[in-house]
């Protein structure tokens, strides 16, 4: 077989030629190429290009120890290549056969080649930390304590600490330089430490205070530490900063832990490592103020960064604006050591921004920023919560019966005075008046009234969500005397919390009465308003009203809340005040039927109330029962009135001979049987409302009773008709 001529074979191996871009043709002289590719991007180009597929420097300002420009070249298949300048931030792909554009299988093995040639610079980079980190370590263990007369420590009114060293070092040695000659003499040597304390590099200063780092060793992430109190959990903060000058004068004025980060852009890898070793210090970014004559601060806006991105404390030193300096040992030579322990008061601060976050959050922004929710109600349009309220009455008005009325209609759902329960649920009540048997025999009549008056609680819900306990004969106060003032007694508070908080859906908290559940004299102002600090606690941590029960003064009215017995504090502090009260007998009004009517009255609400006023009347067992207000007499009595107690009178004998004649039968008359003889038809030829009505009032006037079976009997005959 003849040998295909070579011609032959190359054009064989070749791509096709794109004809419509003569410039994708191979270049005979790839290097060449490139080098002009890179002079087409204004870039200088190398004096020598190096095609071996690695990352190789070069300078584009024309400065000796410039390396910002950068290229990649590869002579493998169809030359490709990268360039660029770091500076500026410019770069180029580059292709033997179309110039600037790389197909896919260009690209990738361009990337291939640049992802080998940075395995290998991290591979030389990292073995050339470990030499330098070696010499490092070796210069340190060579070089003396520092001389506490050093220029740069006097300059700087420090004196030597742990973790500074003073030796000569050859400048060869030092920058790694085989050219230079000299050395630099008398130089602070700082260790440079890892995240596992070895020493990785090493800054020198100078007597003149220039700094230079040992070349070729590894700075990123590394730190100095000056250690203190704080690394042995004695003192809460550790300090952060740039520079090593600013951390000894820090270390001096508190005594606490310092690392030095060496610059700002190494503040955050410091910061990061130190809150993740030391997870309990208090960690305190100690900024330089830089105050730049263009205004820009480039020292603070770093800090500033790096404390708010990792939580901690940033201090800055606080210069007059014509006060020379920067950082915090430029403070300490202005002003002195004293001030700037002042200055770096830690605990100060954190009193300072807690302060500052309090009294912004209390900004109207915040209360503008969203739609409030509405106003919620345990009655509708009555009683709002969650407030500490209380509800005042004298002895012998009935405000235990209202109280635990209110208490049934809360756990059952039921209106009460004609007003809506929004929300049914547990209710609380602590009596300490009442024994446990007393507590029941209010309640069954209050039962047995509401369901006489068609108005029935629901037994199952009544008896789950109320919880009245009877704490009769037991030392209840929450407020006590300590011998100087009146404080709260924690211990009672709590358990009073912690009891309510255990009820499932807890809508309500009644306390009854305030005398049994506070210290010091009702009149002391200061007495007072520490019981209603423990109610509002209790509101607080229970979200729920808390109502008591209170007194009112002697011959109070009920009118205002100056009826309210004791220290104005009292009722100052509450947030809604009810009054139940008596009418005074007189005017058409007889004594005995003033002391059957009770009438409630909001004196205090700093809220809506559709209800200020309301008339009740003592039923059966004390249960108190809605009623229209007592009308002032007339001279006349109108013919509706005539009508109604010519009614009353007419069917009183009936109704007694009808209880009379069931007493002793298997079905004696209760209340609610009593309706089946209602209609026009029946024998009292009146409507059930009209009958309920005789019932209700020949039980009031003391003609009929109603016994513990429901049953009605008769106590006395009633006054003949005639």
């Amino acid at each position: 077989m003849d040998r295909v001529p070579p011609n032959d074979a190359e054009r064989i191996n070749r791509k096709p030629v794109d004809e419509r871009n003569p410039a994708s043709t191979e270049h005979h002289d790839p290097i060449g190429a490139f080098k002009d590719a890179i002079a087409a991007a204004g870039l200088p180009v190398p004096a020598h290009i190096e095609a071996d597929g690695q990352l190789h420097r070069f300078s584009t300002n024309g400065r000796n120890g410039d390396s910002a420009g950068y290229y990649v070249l590869h002579l493998d298949g169809i030359p490709a290549g990268h360039f660029g300048c770091w500076r500026t931030g410019f770069s180029q792909n580059w292709s033997a056969r179309n110039g600037g554009q790389l197909d896919r299988e260009e690209l990738d093995r361009l990337r291939a080649a640049m992802e080998e040639a940075r395995a290998v610079r991290e591979a030389r980079r990292e073995a050339r930390y470990v030499e330098r980190a070696e010499l490092a370590r070796v210069l340190w263990s060579e070089a003396e304590p520092a001389d506490e007369n050093h220029p740069y420590l006097l300059r700087k009114s420090l004196k030597p600490c742990d973790g500074v060293r003073q030796s000569t070092v050859s400048l060869s040695e030092w920058f790694d330089d085989p050219s230079r000659v000299g050395a630099l003499r008398d130089c602070l040597l700082i260790p440079v430490l890892n995240e596992h304390g070895d020493i990785q590099s090493l800054e020198a200063i100078t007597p003149k205070g220039e700094k230079y780092f040992l070349a070729g060793a590894k700075k990123a992430g590394g730190f100095s530490v000056m250690p203190g109190l704080d690394l042995v959990g004695e003192c809460p903060a550790l300090y952060i900063v740039e520079g090593w000058a600013t951390g000894a004068s820090i270390r001096m004025a508190t005594n606490a832990a310092v690392a030095v980060a060496f610059d700002s852009g190494n503040l955050r890898l410091v910061a990061d490592f130190m809150a993740t070793r030391y997870p309990d210090q208090q960690l305190v970014i100690a900024g330089d103020n830089d105050r730049k004559e263009d205004g820009t601060n480039p020292g603070r806006d770093a800090a500033d960064a790096v404390a708010r991105d990792t939580g901690a404390l940033l201090m800055l030193p606080p210069f007059d604006d014509e006060e020379p300096g920067s950082d915090w040992n430029d403070y300490h030579a202005n002003r002195g050591i004293w001030a700037l322990c002042e200055a770096l008061d830690v605990k100060a601060e954190l009193k300072r921004l807690a302060t500052l976050r309090m009294v912004n959050s209390f900004k109207a922004k915040h209360l503008l920023a969203t739609e409030p929710p509405p106003q919620q109600y345990v009655i509708d349009g009555l009683i709002p919560e969650p407030v500490a309220a209380a509800i005042v009455a004298p002895g012998s008005t009935g405000k235990s019966f209202w109280l635990m009325q209110l208490a049934a209609c809360v756990a059952s759902g039921t209106p009460f005075m004609g007003q809506s329960v929004p929300r049914p649920g547990g209710v609380l009540m602590l009596g300490a008046e009442d024994d446990r048997d007393e507590m029941a025999r209010r309640l069954q009549s209050i039962v047995k009234e509401y369901e006489w008056d068609g108005c029935r609680l629901d037994p199952e819900a009544l008896g789950e969500n109320f919880y009245p306990i009877s704490v009769l004969g037991q030392d209840n106060r929450l407020t006590y005397h300590d011998g100087r003032d009146i404080v709260r007694d924690a211990r009672r508070v709590n358990e009073v919390i912690a009891t309510a908080n255990s009820i499932p859906n807890l809508r309500l908290i009644i306390i009854d009465p305030v005398s049994r559940f506070r210290s010091g004299d009702e009149n002391d102002n200061e007495a007072a308003t520490r019981f209603v600090e423990v109610l509002e606690q209790i509101r607080q941590e229970t979200g729920v009203t808390v109502l008591c029960a209170h007194h009112s003064r002697k011959g109070s009215t009920g009118d205002g809340a100056d009826d309210i017995r004791g220290a104005s504090a009292f009722v100052d502090a509450l947030r809604f005040a009810g009054t139940l009260s008596k009418p005074k007998p007189g005017k058409g009004l007889p004594r005995d039927e003033a002391d059957k009517l009770v009438r409630f009255n909001v004196v205090k609400s700093n809220y809506r109330t559709d209800l200020s006023e309301h008339w009740m009347r003592r039923g059966v067992g004390g249960v108190l029962k809605p009623t229209t207000p007592p009308r002032a007499p007339r001279a006349e009595s109108s013919a509706s009135d005539d009508k109604a107690e010519a009614r009353y009178l007419d069917a009183l004998p009936t109704l007694a001979s009808l209880v009379k004649n069931h007493a002793d039968t298997e079905q004696p008359l209760t209340r609610r049987s009593i309706r089946q003889y209602a209609g026009t038809s029946g024998i009292f030829r009146m409507g059930d409302q009209n009958l309920r009505g005789v019932v209700s009032r020949a039980i009031e006037e003391g003609y009929l009773a109603v016994g513990d079976d429901h049953a009605l009997k008769i106590l006395k005959e009633p006054p003949e008709v005639g």
